[in-house]
């Protein structure tokens, strides 16, 4: 009845006075990269560095006369559970029969965790491969990155933080799963999301600031992107379905390229140092450069070059992240 009669109003369940936090309860860390984007993304005036704390978020209306809004201390709180339970962001990986193999919680102040969300993803549950672009090695994933980062935003931005669920992202083998506890605007079905419409957003003021951090715009115009990006990609487009619970958006992830296998003829036309440096490979995929160097008896620099070359002749690829993956052979 509560939720209801804010919604009667006009307003939503975070643009409300948080009776338990202070302005000494948000992180001053956090406003300032709010600050920081927005200027970067030039929605907001470069005289914002210079303006104090409690000035800033008046503008933004994000204290009032009543006190420090929900939507303030979701956004800056050093700890958002203090008000809401929604303000954790869950990452696990599954296996098809739905076994959980790992899992992560991102918590702290929610104006970050779009960034760290995508940090974690790209690092730990989604392994991209390393493919060769004119003289330049570049990370490819398996999903749209633009589109996979749009439905992470809508999921923080419009979730319905009065409810006690966590947005939770699942990755599967050939998928990748974004719900966010929310409910779509009054009279709208999931079929509506595909098509134009107008932008509504569940959390008006949460969107405010991400949309002048540059993250997000307020024309609706995010799900035609997502659908455009896998198209571009070659990929199903994203599925919408949306229950009691909330809304799932799921994107299918692009096939494995084929790649093409050494021959025998291409070993034996390698050089002295590609040759070495394949075999090390080989025998050990998950060797660093240091550890080729030390095995061959060849420089730094010239396991680098082995390297360039091995994987412009499609002989070795890599898989992981530049921190923490590793070359491993085609064949």
């Amino acid at each position: 009845m509560t939720d209801f009669l804010i919604r009667r109003s006009g307003f939503s369940w975070t643009d409300i006075d948080a009776k338990n936090i202070k302005l000494s309860d948000l992180s001053p860390e956090a406003i300032d990269t709010f600050v920081r984007k927005g200027v970067a993304s030039k929605r907001m005036s470069s005289a914002a560095i210079d303006s104090d704390h409690e000035s800033l978020l008046r503008r933004y209306e994000l204290i009032n006369d009543d006190g420090i809004t929900r939507a303030a201390a979701i956004l800056f709180s050093k700890n958002p559970l203090k008000v809401t339970r929604a303000g954790v962001t869950k990452i696990g990986a599954f296996s098809e029969d739905e076994r959980l193999l790992r899992d992560d919680r991102i918590e702290g102040p929610v104006v970050s965790q779009p960034d760290r969300v995508m940090e974690m993803l790209w690092e730990k549950y989604v392994q991209g491969t390393y493919d060769i672009e004119g003289l330049q090695r570049v990370m490819k994933y398996p999903y749209p990155e633009k589109a996979l980062r749009e439905a992470v935003m809508n999921s923080t931005v419009h979730r319905d933080y009065s409810e006690a669920m966590d947005t939770s992202i699942r990755v599967y083998p050939d998928r990748v799963e974004v719900f966010n506890p929310g409910r779509l605007p009054e009279g709208w079905t999931a079929e509506e999301l595909s098509t134009k419409h107008e932008s509504k957003p569940a959390n008006p003021l949460i969107a405010h600031a991400f949309y002048d951090m540059g993250y997000v715009e307020n024309w609706a115009a995010g799900i035609p992107m997502m659908r455009r990006e896998c198209d571009a990609m070659g990929v199903p487009e994203p599925e919408f379905s949306v229950d009691a619970d909330g809304i799932r958006i799921t994107f299918r992830r692009a096939p494995e390229k084929k790649v093409r296998k050494p021959t025998d003829a291409d070993i034996k036309d390698l050089e002295e140092a590609e040759f070495h440096t394949y075999h090390a490979i080989c025998g050990d995929e998950g060797r660093t450069v240091d550890e080729l160097s030390v095995v061959t008896g060849l420089s730094k620099a010239t396991v680098k070059r082995a390297i360039t070359s091995l994987t412009e002749k499609e002989m070795i690829r890599r898989i992981g992240s530049k921190k923490a993956g590793k070359w491993i052979p085609t064949k």
